[in-house]
């Protein structure tokens, strides 16, 4: 499987917001990174805060 690179410039407060963070998450999700911008309050409390 190939691996490519999506790029979205970053938000320079001109546009829509709204449009930008919705592309922003399916980038993230589309890349399993999604978790980075959760907060984080489904996560066990018995998990160490480094692996969190």
């Amino acid at each position: 499987m190939g691996t490519s690179k999506i790029e979205i410039e970053k938000f320079n407060g001109k546009g829509d917001f709204g449009m930008w963070k919705k592309k922003m998450r399916a980038v993230l999700v589309q890349q399993k990174c999604v978790h980075a911008i959760e907060d984080g309050s489904d996560y066990p409390e018995v998990m160490k805060a480094s692996e969190k």
